[in-house]
């Protein structure tokens, strides 16, 4: 999992323990995600890209943060509140330069 459980849990202000199952599932969630949405395959930041795919990227603190507001919104609205099928707005801001572009 690229976005740790603590990093989670302190953009969500530190929820119950009871939570943090449901919290993993939501990080693995915004990794697989941010591929979707980018066409792009994530890794940790300290990874080792040079054999990788060419679309392959490391996380970096603007992908993380992005991945935080999803998860954020993800645990407010359970029950899938209609979002006019879209990610919320910061992280699609935050994640639209990284979207590969394969011409």
């Amino acid at each position: 999992m690229i976005f740790s459980l603590d990093f989670i849990k302190q953009q969500l202000r530190d929820p119950p323990e009871e939570e943090d199952t449901y919290l993993q599932t939501l990080g693995i969630a915004a990794e697989q995600t941010f591929n979707n949405y980018t066409g792009r395959i994530l890794y940790a930041a300290d990874a080792d890209l040079t054999e990788a795919e060419e679309n392959a990227i490391a996380v970096t603190e603007e992908i993380e943060l992005g991945a935080a507001v999803l998860v954020a919104w993800l645990y407010v609205n359970r029950e899938g509140e209609d979002s006019g099928d879209q990610l919320p707005l910061p992280t699609r801001l935050l994640w639209n330069p990284h979207r590969w572009l394969n011409v």
